[in-house]
């Protein structure tokens, strides 16, 4: 039997689902999970699918009314706020270690008013009466929770399941966000669920390589997955040591499994290992004799990697000629290897690109040619997190580091004492993974027969870690005025400007989430004008004007980029608003980094 932790969760928000019947048994919710094969995991006292050896996913039903259990003469109200406060439960407020929701799944319609013995027998045990508003599709309460969930949770996927007819309300819950549609009765329900959980929920790596519940990297994974379904290109972004490689493995083992083909090769190539001279043979192959060296002919990794995955990391360290021969590899299907007269065709070769450098400015000073440059993006490009933007993985993560280390070092099995996780999680990781897989197998390896991990074990170095005395925040900024001048040499300069820029916009994205959390309000609402108000010290911002800065300080990055999924939600709250044209007493920065990248898509209607 699939162990829960293992299963997506999914929460399933309905009226007559999530209700509890006075008798224990909700026998719809029984056939329900019958036909999707779901697991309840609700732990309400009502009867589920008790029986399903290898469920879809773990559900758990909520009502989204109250009360949950209602009595004949009960009044059944909708519960706006007891939905948020679940969804919150298991979002930004869940325990570590925990998995987030992978999938919302809500009702359309839900039925309000006095339960009577009419009611019951026209509908179900528990069920009140309803009124017309229930049933009119410009007023379904589901609507009203849609466009809530995705103000504050823009993150979250949430799939519309309803009895109800699709076409009535098509249009407004696509508006706001919903990612699918899922009927009552669906023909081949399972499949359709499993579709929809693929395609669109937040889920773990299976496989475990890549560690972590955060929605960051969740969001990733998605991305991946997504990108498994077809054959373009695939460009991976992220700093060194945040695993691209095993994205690329990832998507490689989807890729596999959708489409049966156990022997699809994965032929990985770093770039940066090779010289200029042997990265065309290594690429495309050459001829025996071809060079000094070439005792025998080489197919080369493209040729190899037919009906599979070739995977180029660091391919902004590409020479120029083997950019034109890869572009031509990937426009007409056929490499020229070196010392053969004539190209050879190549047959079903997916590429995978990876890099931690800005392609767009190696563009700019002719590194990178620009046609290959589009065919690189003309699929899908993941953004994969640092590590200083995945908090809340690290004791999964540390622990899983850890047992990896014990057992090559054959070591004694530990424990983390907090001193240690805290200082583990206070260092910037500038080598992200990587860099924190080396800190734990030193550890490990200089203390074997420990049986608790310190901080003293730990050899970090100090002047990387996260600066959290307030007076450093001043000398940083001093350190930034001071930067640059002659005392900079030509291989410290290069690509500054873009390393500068995207440091810019991570740190201004994080002032102002933490001028977010600084003037939530009462109910924990973010505010943005008074948050805009504090991180700039002036306090006759407009709203509008307050809107501006946010927007032009977060266009750098896209959702899955941003440290914390409020930013994202300040940011649909000032894309909604009407910016003026000219803001009076807002300091201009169009000048600033932050002002030259593409704006972010979309945006909706602001409460």
């Amino acid at each position: 039997m699939n162990d829960e932790r293992s299963l997506p969760h999914v929460l399933i928000i309905d009226d007559v689902l999530g209700r509890q019947c006075p008798n224990g048994t909700n026998n719809n919710r029984v056939d329900f999970c019958a036909s999707f094969l779901l697991r309840d995991v609700t732990g309400d006292g009502q009867v589920g699918a008790l029986a399903i050896a290898e469920p879809t996913a773990a559900a758990y039903f909520h009502r989204g009314q109250r009360p949950v259990k209602a009595l004949r003469g009960d009044t059944v109200e909708n519960d706006l706020d007891g939905i948020l406060k679940t969804i919150e439960s298991r979002w930004s407020n869940r325990a570590s270690g925990v998995p987030p929701w992978s999938l919302v799944l809500l009702d359309l319609c839900f039925y309000t008013g006095q339960v009577t013995a009419e009611s019951e027998n026209k509908r179900n045990p528990g069920m009140p009466e309803g009124c017309k508003a229930d049933e009119n599709p410009a007023s379904y309460f589901g609507l009203k929770v849609l466009e809530e969930m995705h103000k504050r949770f823009p993150a979250l996927p949430v799939a519309i399941l309803s009895a109800r007819p699709r076409e009535p309300a098509a249009d407004r819950f696509s508006q706001l966000g919903a990612v699918d549609f899922l009927a009552w009765d669906e023909k081949n329900a399972v499949q359709r669920l499993r579709e929809v959980i693929t395609h669109h929920a937040l889920l773990p790596d299976d496989d475990g390589a890549l560690v972590g519940y955060s929605i960051p990297l969740l969001v990733a994974l998605r991305e991946a997955r997504r990108a498994a379904s077809g054959s373009q290109s695939v460009l991976i972004v992220g700093e060194p040591g945040t695993g691209k490689e095993l994205v690329a493995r990832y998507i490689h083992r989807h890729r596999k499994l959708l489409r049966n083909q156990d022997k699809r090769p994965f032929i990985p190539v770093n770039s940066s290992a090779l010289t200029s001279e042997l990265y065309a043979s290594e690429l495309f192959g050459h001829a025996k004799g071809s060079f000094t060296g070439a005792v025998s002919a080489r197919a080369g990794a493209i040729r190899a990697a037919q009906r599979g995955d070739l995977f180029l990391d660091e391919v902004g360290d590409m020479p120029d000629y083997v950019q034109k021969g890869l572009l031509r590899a990937i426009e007409y299907g056929e490499v020229q290897p070196l010392g053969r007269d004539g190209p050879v065709s190549i047959e079903d070769v997916s590429f995978l690109f990876a890099t931690n450098r800005d392609l767009d400015a190696l563009y700019r000073e002719g590194k990178f040619r620009g046609d290959l440059l589009d065919r690189i993006r003309s699929g899908k490009t993941i953004h994969l997190p640092p590590l200083r933007d995945r908090r809340e993985d690290f004791p999964l993560l540390v622990e899983a580091l850890l047992r990896k280390a014990e057992e090559e070092f054959n070591a004694k099995k530990r424990s983390v004492l907090e001193e240690a996780m805290d200082a583990l999680k206070d260092h910037s990781w500038p080598g992200n993974v990587r860099e924190l897989d080396s800190c734990i197998r030193r550890a490990v390896a200089d203390y074997p027969r420990i049986d608790r991990l310190a901080a003293i074990h730990l050899r970090i170095h100090v002047a990387q870690s996260i600066p959290t005395h307030p007076t450093r925040f001043d000398d940083l900024v001093q350190e930034l005025e001071r930067l640059g001048g002659d005392s900079l040499s030509p291989e410290d300069l290069k690509g500054a400007l873009a390393k500068l820029e995207n440091a810019y916009a991570m740190a201004s994205a994080r002032l102002i989430k933490a001028g977010l959390d600084c003037t939530r309000n009462s109910t924990g609402e973010i505010q943005i004008t008074p948050a805009m108000r504090l991180v700039m010290n002036q306090g006759d911002l407009t709203t509008a004007q307050a809107a501006d800065l946010i927007k032009r300080f977060l266009r750098p990055l896209d959702a899955s980029r941003l440290p914390d999924e409020t930013l994202e939600r300040a940011r649909q709250a000032a894309n909604r608003l009407r910016t003026p044209k000219k803001s009076k007493g807002v300091p201009d920065t169009s000048a600033s980094p932050a002002s030259h990248a593409v704006p972010p898509p979309g945006s909706g209607k602001m409460s």
